[in-house]
């Protein structure tokens, strides 16, 4: 089984969490609707980071390549494990929301 995967995606415009999951979405998930896309949980969940609106964390579930290609190139993509400005805690409480709501 392969490890879990962290990212840090950088936006370089403020952009929704529904923008980002669409965009890492397969080209026949995103030509479906919203509720059609609902149906198809993606392989990937997304937190905002609350310090910054253009700061993302996507968790690839395992077995999952992440793909950069889908990705807009004006998106900084860092691994969690070499982004130092992302504080703990913060990433703590931003986990705990995302479970909680």
């Amino acid at each position: 089984i392969l490890p879990e995967k962290f990212f840090v995606l950088e936006t370089p415009v403020l952009v929704g969490k529904a923008a980002v999951d669409v965009a890492l979405r397969t080209d026949e998930e995103r030509k479906m609707s919203e509720s059609e896309r609902r149906k198809f949980p993606p392989p990937f969940s997304i937190w905002a980071c609350p310090e910054s609106h253009r700061v993302f964390v996507l968790h690839l579930k395992p077995g999952h390549e992440f793909r950069r290609d889908r990705i807009p190139e004006d998106v900084n993509v860092t691994p969690l494990e070499q982004w130092s400005s992302l504080s703990l805690p913060s990433w703590k409480r931003t986990r705990a929301e995302a479970g909680s709501s």
